[in-house]
Protein backbone atom coordinates (compact mmCIF):
# COMPACT_ATOMS: atom_id res chain seq x y z
CA UNK A 1 0.00 0.00 0.00
CA UNK A 2 1.60 3.24 -0.86
CA UNK A 3 0.53 6.54 0.56
CA UNK A 4 -1.24 8.97 -1.57
CA UNK A 5 -0.87 11.95 0.19
CA UNK A 6 0.78 13.11 3.57
CA UNK A 7 -0.88 14.93 5.98
CA UNK A 8 0.15 18.03 7.74
CA UNK A 9 -1.78 20.38 10.29
CA UNK A 10 -0.91 23.74 11.58
CA UNK A 11 -2.97 25.18 13.77
CA UNK A 12 -2.59 28.50 15.25
CA UNK A 13 -4.81 31.56 17.05
CA UNK A 14 -5.39 35.02 16.60
CA UNK A 15 -8.03 37.90 16.68
CA UNK A 16 -5.93 39.63 14.10
CA UNK A 17 -7.64 37.37 11.56
CA UNK A 18 -10.98 36.88 10.01
CA UNK A 19 -12.25 34.65 7.39
CA UNK A 20 -10.06 31.36 7.96
CA UNK A 21 -11.75 28.22 6.54
CA UNK A 22 -10.42 25.08 5.72
CA UNK A 23 -10.68 23.48 1.94
CA UNK A 24 -11.47 19.91 1.00
CA UNK A 25 -7.61 18.49 2.04
CA UNK A 26 -8.09 20.20 5.50
CA UNK A 27 -5.80 22.90 4.60
CA UNK A 28 -5.87 26.48 5.56
CA UNK A 29 -7.36 28.56 2.26
CA UNK A 30 -4.71 31.33 2.57
CA UNK A 31 -6.48 33.47 -0.32
CA UNK A 32 -9.68 34.13 2.08
CA UNK A 33 -7.95 35.58 5.10
CA UNK A 34 -8.22 38.76 5.94
CA UNK A 35 -6.49 41.25 8.35
CA UNK A 36 -8.80 42.79 11.40
CA UNK A 37 -8.18 46.31 11.48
Amino acid sequence: MIPLRYGQNNFGHSTKVKNVEMDLFDRVDLLKIEAVK
